[in-house]
């Protein structure tokens, strides 16, 4: 009994060492860790005391932390100013052949004598990108065109709100189309009405023929006869 009574003492803190280190890990790193700390179990006051972990280092203050210079960007596809188209356009240097809405908005209601909803949509939607962006000089020499040719003034707010690309067609391009207008009949009062009734018309080259306007595949055929403007539009195959 007493040698009994021996072995149950001796195995006891195996046994007990074995359920603790089973959370751990492996069961060959278990035993291993029974035997060889037995004697600790056996006898506390012979282990030796746990090493504390070394105080962590000062941190580095902010004004000694080494800086990094960041290079300037260079110029790029997706960093270069845009001149004149939307809302980006809007945020380049002021010059007088950019889009500036201050400007283009003080045009055209002090100058032009626009209602002030009026000039607002029209400068809001270049900033949304619904219009390309168009400068002041360019939008003066429109106006004057549509006068020239018989447009009232306070129809020329309603032929600009209608057709997105008028603003932005070179008076240049503008004569050709007066010219194939008034070949088909239209007299030079009534050139400009007829972008007020057919927008559209704007987007339009004459044709190598001289017999109609061309727009890709879509032909417009324009005839004035009895002082009734006529357009029809057919699309070839």
């Amino acid at each position: 009994m007493a040698s009994m009574a021996t072995r149950i003492r001796v195995r006891a803190p195996v046994r007990a060492s074995r359920a603790p280190l089973r959370r751990g890990g492996g069961c060959g790193y278990h035993f291993h860790l029974c035997a060889s700390s037995s004697s600790s179990f056996s006898n506390p006051e012979s282990a030796e005391p746990l090493s504390s972990p070394p105080p962590p280092e000062p941190a580095q203050e902010p004004s000694s932390l080494p800086s990094e210079s960041v290079p300037e960007p260079s110029e790029g596809p997706f960093n270069r100013s845009v001149v004149g188209t939307g809302r980006l356009g809007s945020r380049s240097r002021s010059k007088a052949n950019e889009f500036d809405p201050a400007r283009l908005r003080k045009f055209l209601i002090e100058e032009e004598k626009w209602d002030k909803v009026w000039a607002l949509d029209i400068v809001d939607d270049i900033i949304m990108g619904r219009r390309e962006g168009v400068s002041v000089e360019q939008t003066k020499q429109v106006f004057d065109w549509l006068k020239k040719y018989g447009l009232p003034a306070e129809d020329v707010c309603n032929v600009v709100a209608r057709s997105h690309a008028l603003l932005n067609t070179p008076t240049t391009a503008l004569d050709e189309l007066a010219k194939h207008f008034i070949k088909k009949g239209v007299p030079g009062g009534k050139v400009a009405k007829v972008f007020l009734h057919h927008p559209a018309l704007v987007d339009y080259t004459e044709a190598p023929d001289g017999k109609s306007l061309v727009k890709g595949k879509t032909v417009a055929v324009v005839d004035f006869t009895n002082d009734k403007l006529t357009c029809s539009y057919n699309r070839q195959q």
